[in-house]
C-alpha cells in the first residue's frame, strides 16, 4: 500500500513538473523578447531589443497589452552624434488566412513635438527607451473584422463576433510587430545630419514566443516546424505515461492491489491526452 502511494505521488510530481517547466520555459521567452543588431555607417553599431511585461498566458490578441522598445548604441568609434528623430510601430494580425493576416490593431509614433532638438540623442551611455501600448478591441481591428466578414468589402453580413475564441479558430496564430526607425547621424565636416533608417519586423505568437518575421514560405515553414516539434514532444510524453500505465495497471490487477490499478489508469488516462494533442490538435 506504502509503495502504491508512493508511486502515486511519482506520478502526481512528474505531471505537475512537466506543466511547470513548459509554462517557465515559455514565460521567459516572452519576458527575454528578441534582439537584433544593426551595421551603420561610420562602423556604427545598434542593438534594438524588444519585449513584454505578459507572459504566455496573458498574450492575447484582444487583450491590452504592451511591447517595450530598447535602442542601443553598442559602438561609435568616431563618436558622432546620433539621434533618434521619429520611431514608428505597427501591429497586426499574423494569421493563416490571407483575409485575417496583416490587419493593423493599433500603431504609435514618437518624436520630438517641440523645441530646436531635432530627436533623440542616444549614446553608448544614453539609449532610447518606448513602450508600444497595444489595444486589444482597436476600431482599426474591429473594422478589419467586420470587412473580413463582410466579403472584403463586397456587402455582406457579420457571422461571428469578435471574440478571443473566435480569432483563434479562424486561424490568427500571432501578432506581427513591425518597427522602423529615422535615425539621425551628424557628418562632422558639414554639421548637417543624413538619415539611416533601420527597420524591424518580428512575431509575437500566441504562446508567447518572438521570432523574427522572415515572411514568404519561409516564415510559414518556421510556423510548422515549432508545430511539429511541439507535437513530437507531446507524442513521446504520452507513450511513456501510457506505457507506464498499462504496466502499473497490470500489476495492480495481478497483485489485486486496487491503489495500483488506479495509479496504472490514471497514468493511461494522461498518457491519451498527451496523444490526442499530438495527433489532433
Amino acid at each position: 500500500m506504502i509503495r502504491s502511494k508512493t508511486i502515486l505521488l511519482l506520478v502526481t510530481f512528474l505531471v505537475i513538473l512537466n506543466i511547470s517547466l513548459s509554462s517557465n520555459i515559455l514565460a521567459m521567452e516572452i519576458n527575454k523578447g528578441i534582439s537584433f543588431i544593426h551595421e551603420l555607417p561610420e562602423n556604427i553599431k545598434i542593438k534594438t531589443s524588444y519585449w513584454s511585461d505578459y507572459d504566455s498566458t496573458t498574450w492575447k490578441i484582444t487583450d491590452n497589452k504592451n511591447i517595450w522598445i530598447q535602442l542601443e548604441v553598442l559602438d561609435n568609434p568616431n563618436n558622432l552624434t546620433i539621434l533618434i528623430e521619429h520611431l514608428h510601430a505597427d501591429c497586426s494580425l499574423e494569421a493563416k488566412r490571407p483575409g485575417l493576416d496583416g490587419i493593423l490593431q493599433d500603431t504609435m509614433d514618437d518624436k520630438i513635438h517641440e523645441g530646436d532638438q531635432p530627436g533623440f540623442y542616444v549614446s553608448v551611455d544614453h539609449p532610447y527607451y518606448e513602450c508600444f501600448l497595444i489595444e486589444g478591441y482597436s476600431k482599426w481591428l474591429i473594422d478589419g473584422w467586420i470587412f473580413y466578414f463582410s466579403g472584403y468589402g463586397a456587402g455582406g453580413v457579420v457571422e461571428e463576433r469578435l471574440t478571443e475564441t473566435n480569432v483563434r479558430n479562424r486561424g490568427v496564430v500571432g501578432s506581427e510587430i513591425s518597427v522602423v526607425y529615422d535615425v539621425l547621424i551628424k557628418d562632422p565636416s558639414t554639421g548637417l545630419y543624413y538619415k539611416y533608417i533601420i527597420h524591424d519586423d518580428f512575431i509575437v505568437y500566441l504562446n508567447g514566443s518572438f521570432e523574427q518575421n522572415l515572411g514568404g514560405t519561409g516564415e510559414k515553414e518556421e510556423v510548422e516546424e515549432t508545430k511539429a516539434n511541439n507535437k513530437l514532444l507531446d507524442l513521446i510524453v504520452g507513450l511513456i505515461f501510457f506505457i507506464l500505465g498499462v504496466v502499473l495497471l497490470l500489476l495492480g490487477v495481478h497483485k489485486y492491489d486496487d491503489a495500483l490499478a488506479i495509479v496504472g489508469a490514471c497514468s493511461i488516462l494522461i498518457g491519451i491526452i498527451f496523444l490526442i494533442v499530438a495527433f489532433v490538435v
